[in-house]
């Protein structure tokens, strides 16, 4: 709820009392919070896949399932369908589960231009550092959270993340991949237009890889 006493606090610091429209979006705000941090999987417990279903009949599903739900029937469909979602990504992240992502990608796609869900609302959530070159580089492809924005996740407190990504970028490179997720970080690292520290963790991740290459050729590892 830090979003919700940060937007009230906003309005204290200017000593100013909230109009209606001003406290509609706060309290607006406070229920999405609310519902984010709610677990709605039991809405979806008897589905063996809901991430597959077609939208109109996931949305019929949710719809009757919040009206037979004394805990969750005042939740907004909305928020209810974006907690669920967010909880998956989070999932297939962890998990390095890409095909996945791809389907869920295609879902929330449908979801936000059939109007049941604000994509940009996920995205605003959304904060993965760099953990695995084919995740990170499916979640730009979707249109979840680009390379670039994955580089903005602060490093401290992620370092097993980082040297993970830098461990299995390596072994890609290495087996002739990762030619795609190397030239996205190339591009962010000579691009004068970035923010200075993304670039300067793009050019990090560049030198830590050359030099881990350059270490498998001194010990004549195979580098294609």
């Amino acid at each position: 709820m830090t979003e919700y006493a940060e937007m009230l606090k906003k309005y204290s610091d200017l000593g100013a009392e909230l109009t209606s429209e001003e406290e509609l979006e706060v309290n607006r705000k406070a229920e999405k919070l609310l519902s984010y941090s709610m677990d709605f999987s039991t809405l979806m417990s008897e589905l063996t896949s809901w991430e597959t279903m077609e939208v109109e009949s996931l949305i019929e599903w949710v719809k009757i399932k919040l009206a037979c739900s004394k805990e969750f029937q005042d939740f907004n469909l909305a928020d209810v369908l974006e907690s669920l979602v967010l909880r998956c990504i989070a999932k297939h992240v962890e998990d390095g589960n890409v095909p996945a992502l791809e389907k869920l990608g295609k879902l929330i796609e449908d979801l936000d231009t059939g109007g049941y869900i604000d994509k940009a609302d996920l995205e605003a959530e959304l904060n993965f550092p760099l953990c695995n070159p084919a995740v990170s580089l499916c979640l730009e492809q979707i249109g979840l959270m680009d390379i670039a924005s994955q580089l903005d996740v602060p490093w401290k407190n992620n370092e097993k993340q980082i040297k993970g990504f830098l461990s299995m970028l390596l072994k890609c490179v290495v087996n002739g991949e990762g030619k795609e997720i190397t030239r996205t970080i190339a591009r962010v690292a000579f691009t004068k237009e970035e923010p200075e520290l993304r670039r300067k963790r793009a050019t990090v991740i560049l030198e830590k890889l050359t030099a881990n290459l350059l270490e498998c050729v001194r010990t004549k590892d195979h580098v294609d």
